[in-house]
């Protein structure tokens, strides 16, 4: 039993001072979840901008493929004529090498595909730190519902559970900010 006023006043402090690191981990945790979202909104970007550019040198490809049928198959009259088909097909050429790789513009496959790993390098711990946060911050909600039942019905063995659970909130929330531990069952 908890008869104690100084105890019960302690308590009742504690139970405040918990409801801080609760609020800075609802804070990070809406964050984070916003952030992953928007990364992985990027991600599906990056890689329909991939795809887009595949398609495109597919076609310009196509594209080769015919006007060199074409020149071997019905060669032009002139010379001109002739000169015209290679300029445009080394335009071509150029273009379809650009989709692949162009690091001037960072828009080539190879780097578009290199931009979609890095985000998703960086979706995975956005969306990592959003669990910790949120599981955090259920932790220390389970701390502060026991501690404050402790103190309604005056019965102190409530206590070493939300002890237990404010010390495991506070360690996740540590970890969510840090990423130190990785959690397996988070």
């Amino acid at each position: 039993m908890i008869n104690n006023e100084k105890f019960r006043d302690f308590i009742g402090l504690l139970i405040g001072i918990v409801t801080v690191p609760m609020a800075i981990c609802t804070m990070h945790w809406s964050n984070t979840t916003s952030d992953s979202i928007t990364e992985a909104i990027n991600i599906a970007n990056t890689y329909s901008f991939y795809q887009g550019k595949a398609v495109r040198k597919a076609m310009t490809q196509m594209r080769i493929y015919d006007l060199e049928m074409d020149l071997k198959l019905t060669p032009p009259a002139t010379q001109e004529g002739m000169e015209v088909i290679k300029e445009r097909l080394a335009v071509l050429k150029k273009f379809a090498d650009n989709y692949e790789s162009d690091p001037a513009s960072g828009e080539g496959k190879k780097e578009l595909l290199e931009k979609a790993k890095k985000l998703e390098d960086a979706q995975k711990i956005k969306s990592t730190t959003s669990t910790y946060y949120g599981n955090a911050m259920i932790l220390l909600q389970l701390s502060i519902i026991l501690a404050s039942t402790a103190l309604t019905v005056r019965l102190g063995l409530l206590l070493l559970p939300a002890a237990f659970f404010m010390l495991a909130g506070l360690f996740v929330m540590a970890d969510a900010a840090l990423l130190f531990f990785p959690i397996p069952f988070f």
